[in-house]
């Protein structure tokens, strides 16, 4: 899927986003750690799992929430990255629009043919009468 049907910016795009959106879903479930004053690190949850006691809740705030909504915005990014990619830069089986076929004029051949030659009455004998001198084959 990826392979020569793909531009290079398309696939440059696609990685860029499955890498943002693997980077959103570390920090979805990545652990939220904060110091205390005593030294030891406070397990706050993360933002797929957020602490529920009351204790956690008044020591770590907002921290799981603040998790989910950049888990939900790098989410985003990583979808506009990978759709706006594929839009701008294509595949590589698009081609360039064609100005459409214009009706073409009866009193000019066709483009690549030439000329037919023109059917019509024999020429006119010359002036005078005479027919024109044969020619000796010479």
């Amino acid at each position: 899927m990826i392979g020569p049907v793909w531009s290079a910016g398309t696939r440059a795009c696609l990685v860029l986003g499955l890498l943002v959106a693997l980077f959103a879903a570390y920090r979805w479930i990545a652990p939220i750690d904060i110091p205390s004053p005593d030294g030891p690190l406070y397990r706050c949850g993360s933002g797929l799992w957020p602490a529920g006691d009351p204790l956690s809740r008044s020591v770590c705030g907002r921290q799981s929430e603040d998790r989910q909504l950049q888990s939900g915005f790098l989410a985003g990014a990583a979808v506009i990255i990978m759709f706006g990619g594929a839009f701008a830069f294509g595949d590589l089986r698009r081609r360039p629009r064609r100005a459409p076929h214009s009706t073409p004029r009866l009193d000019e051949p066709p483009a690549g043919h030439e000329a037919a030659p023109a059917v019509g009455p024999e020429p006119a004998p010359p002036a005078g009468g005479e027919p024109a001198p044969a020619s000796d084959g010479g």
